[in-house]
């Protein structure tokens, strides 16, 4: 769990440290958990960790220090069709997706230097 301090140098790193830039995208992002709760409300652990399959990220980043993410699209529809997943829980694709990245965003070079994502 992250303290206050934690979640805003997060967003002060990946904006530079501009205070507007990271201001605005705090901003966008307190506004889309508000606007979206609801696909926060009945998702399990479980559930996201069923999508984990389908994303890899390397070990190194690339040369300008950004991590690098292989999304296996097969992968993912493999699991939407696994106990028709899709039809019972519509959102849980997309909030696995938010679910990644945003784990994926508490790491330092992430914040600094960006994420590379390349779909296979």
């Amino acid at each position: 769990i992250l303290s206050n301090d934690d979640i805003i140098l997060k967003f002060l790193r990946c904006r530079k440290f501009n205070i507007e830039r990271a201001f605005n995208t705090i901003t966008n992002w307190i506004d889309f958990h508000i606007n979206n709760s609801k696909w926060f409300e009945y998702e399990s652990y479980e559930d996201f960790r069923l999508f984990e399959q389908g994303y890899n990220v390397l070990p190194n980043p690339d040369s300008l220090g950004r991590i690098i993410v292989i999304f296996n699209v097969k992968t993912i529809i493999d699991v939407l069709k696994k106990d028709d997943l899709f039809v019972r829980k519509p959102h849980l694709f997309t909030m696995s997706q938010i679910w990644v990245f945003e784990r994926i965003q508490l790491d330092y070079n992430a914040q600094v230097h960006g994420v590379i994502v390349i779909v296979s």
